[in-house]
């Protein structure tokens, strides 16, 4: 009965081997999945820090065309209200030009 007993053992040690090597081709697949999604991943990553990278720039450009906007109209308000006093005091010159006799 050993020569039976032989055979099965070897049988079953190949058995397991093909089992073992057939798990691990799966693992290897599942690996190279994996891979394939993290490059995946990395591609789409990069995409996006370079889109909020250029939003970046585009914001900060606007705000300095905003910033330059205020100012040019803060400049405008001094201009405006040294005309208004330059007025009102040729209107007032010329009001007191009335009250002479």
């Amino acid at each position: 009965g050993e020569v039976p007993d032989y055979h099965k053992t070897l049988a079953s040690a190949y058995y397991r081997i093909s089992a073992a090597e057939a798990e691990q081709e799966e693992l290897l697949d599942d690996i190279s999945q994996h891979q394939r999604t993290i490059a995946e991943l990395q591609a789409e990553l990069r995409l996006s820090v370079k889109t909020v990278t250029q939003t970046r720039v585009e914001l900060e450009k606007v705000h300095a065309q905003v910033e330059s906007a205020q100012r040019d109209q803060e400049r405008e308000e001094l201009e405006r209200r040294e005309l208004q006093k330059q007025l009102d005091s040729v209107q007032n010159t010329a009001a007191e030009g009335d009250d002479l006799p």
